[in-house]
């Protein structure tokens, strides 16, 4: 049986760790077909840009933050986004 409290807590930790050792950092803005804008930070991690941290701010003013340090990060597993990049 596979054990996904397990696996979630190593992938935020790995997260994490990629956060707090980031000697570059990336920012990217992408405004959606709705009208939202998200922002994204990226650190570079084996040849590929992982996201570390988004937000989005919706076209009715919501905001949504993403990060491994986000408690709905770990609760629902949103923002495990891996943009490949070369650097």
């Amino acid at each position: 049986m596979v054990d996904l409290e397990r696996i979630k807590a190593e992938i935020v930790a790995y997260f994490r760790a990629l956060d707090e050792a980031a000697t570059q950092r990336y920012h990217f803005r992408h405004a959606d077909e709705e009208g939202g804008l998200w922002y994204i930070e990226a650190v570079p991690d084996r040849g590929e840009l992982v996201v570390i941290r988004q937000a989005e701010l919706t076209s009715a003013g919501q905001l949504h933050r993403y990060s491994a340090r986000s408690s709905r990060l770990e609760q629902q597993g949103v923002g495990y986004i891996r943009a490949v990049c070369t650097e």
